[in-house]
């Protein structure tokens, strides 16, 4: 829901204009002597709207207006169904401490509020300033009497401890009471669920002493004249009972987002548009899809040639894995080529120590032949010769004795006895 205004405020050509107004923090105007029109429109969740009177203050009622408005200024966006009380406190102490410095003369306010939150609506006010609410061509008064006595907490020490009780104290018809024991009570109309083209009015009491409930309804309801003409034409009606009078008016309007066939045009407008791009998505789906992917790899080129081109990525080969092997084949391969290792550094240590021992000097008694003269051998010695040549080499001769073996190799030793 959102809410347009307009307020427009008067006071004579020879006085002060003892009227403010608060547009949702958005426009808090000390007025003083001239009149003021303003527009204004909130779509926020929480808007606070006020007019304050100061017109029975005996000194600088516009100040105290202005002190009021700005104070309660502070309470928008806040839960102002919460924080009503701390901040009428607060600002009967800001108006109360200026009554002081005007050497105690009256100085109080009047006020009207409302209070818009999540489409509903609350009508406070202190005083005698109207509320009114227009929906479907009848007008209902929001504000009220204020209540005269009312049950507050007072915290009470004593020698011993401290108490809070409840304390029956009388309520101020303003704000800027004096007493202490009188307390600003506003009068709180029921929670109100706002509809579309429901009208909201705030008013000065001078507005409606000078012109009837019927006619201001009249002049509401006339939906030929826009809103900022409504309340000049009210102003005028006004004025021209009592011109010496100031006057403040403030209207409201609630409108809801537009509807066709009592759907909100925003979700139809969002229901076209998913439509209007599922019937595209369907008939350019494939191309566009394509084009895409094509993009998608321009891109994927052109981002890896600026940024791998001076770079030459090291390169490390898995170990190759043959299929259809598992863990188990793997360990026991390992475990085979372990023992073929080793079996082959023993062959070749068993050869080193086999050549070792061939080198070795043998243990064979060697004889030493002297040298004897030369002597020339006759006819006759020639063929005894020849015939012992003969017998000795028929007679077997003995074979020689073999070098003891080591008991711990198991290998034959390559020995050629010839």
């Amino acid at each position: 829901m959102k809410y347009f205004g307009f307020v427009i405020t008067n006071s004579p050509e020879d006085g002060f204009n003892m009227h403010n107004y608060l547009l949702n923090g958005t426009v808090k105007v000390n007025i003083g002597e001239t009149g003021c029109v303003e527009f204004f429109n909130s779509s926020r969740r929480r808007t606070l709207l006020a007019v304050a009177d100061g017109s029975e203050s005996e000194f600088s009622g516009s100040d105290a207006a202005f002190l009021f408005t700005d104070s309660l200024g502070e309470c928008v966006g806040l839960d102002f169904n919460a924080a009503y009380s701390d901040s009428f406190s607060r600002c009967n102490e800001l108006i109360k401490g200026r009554s002081f410095r005007a050497g105690g003369k009256k100085v109080c306010v009047k006020t009207g509020i409302l209070f818009f939150e999540n489409d509903f609506v609350r009508a406070y006010n202190i005083g005698d300033v109207p509320i009114f609410m227009q929906r479907d061509k009848k007008i209902k008064l929001l504000s009220g009497d204020m209540p005269q006595f009312v049950e507050v907490e007072e915290t009470v020490e004593n020698d011993d401890e401290i108490e809070i009780k409840k304390v029956k104290k009388a309520t101020a018809p303003y704000i800027g009471y004096m007493a202490e024991d009188c307390v600003a009570e506003p009068h709180i109309s029921e929670k109100i669920k706002v509809k579309n083209k429901d009208t909201f009015l705030v008013l000065s009491k001078s507005v409606t002493d000078a012109v009837d409930v019927d006619t201001i309804a009249e002049i509401i309801d006339n939906d030929k004249l826009k809103l900022d003409e409504k309340a000049e034409k009210l102003m005028d009606l006004a004025t021209e009972k009592n011109p010496e009078e100031t006057y403040t008016i403030q209207i409201t309007v609630a409108k809801d987002n537009a509807r066709l066939f009592g759907v909100k045009l925003r979700y139809l407008f969002m229901a076209v548009l998913a439509a209007i791009i599922i019937v595209i998505c369907s008939i350019f789906g494939a191309p566009l899809q394509k084009g895409a992917e094509a993009l998608v790899e321009k891109w994927k080129i052109m981002v890896s040639s600026f940024t791998y081109r001076d770079i030459k990525p090291e390169v490390v080969a898995d170990p190759w894995v043959p299929l259809g092997r598992n863990d188990e084949e793997e360990k026991k391969e390992k475990k085979a080529a372990e023992k073929a290792k080793q079996a082959e550094e023993e062959r070749k240590r068993l050869e080193e120590e086999a050549k070792q021992n061939v080198s070795r000097p043998t243990p064979y008694p060697t004889t030493v032949t002297q040298p004897t003269q030369p002597n020339i051998a006759t006819p006759e010695q020639e063929d005894e010769n020849s015939n012992q040549e003969i017998e000795s080499n028929n007679t077997p001769q003995p074979k020689p004795e073999l070098p003891p073996v080591q008991e711990d190799s198991n290998v034959e030793l390559p020995i050629d006895f010839n």
